[in-house]
């Protein structure tokens, strides 16, 4: 993963794109999305992918067996990372898009 911080643009989307669709998660009712994962190298350049296209991020939780997780909150957050990064999960682009309208 930390090859990713030296790669162009595109694979830096590609590569955010791709955790969350895996890992990540969009709440049904609220402005709120979530990126979950034990290896916290991958949630610190996550972090560092997030701030270089300019989505905005809350602060890192600890949750239960070592896993933390990293939310995106706020209407004009969900829309920056549906413009920027956004979702090739069907499931998960269906819902955003219907929480973003």
């Amino acid at each position: 993963p930390e090859n990713v911080l030296q790669s162009n643009e595109e694979s830096k989307r590609n590569f955010l794109r791709g955790i969350f669709d895996s890992e990540g998660s969009v709440h049904k009712t609220k402005f709120r999305i979530t990126f979950s994962n034990k290896n916290d190298k991958l949630i610190e350049i996550s972090k560092i992918l997030l701030k270089e296209f300019g989505i905005k991020f809350g602060k890192v939780r600890n949750e239960k067996w070592g896993v933390k997780v990293i939310p995106i909150n706020g209407k004009q957050n969900l829309h920056n990372f549906q413009i920027k990064i956004g979702f090739t999960h069907p499931d998960k682009n269906e819902k955003l898009k219907l929480i973003l309208t």
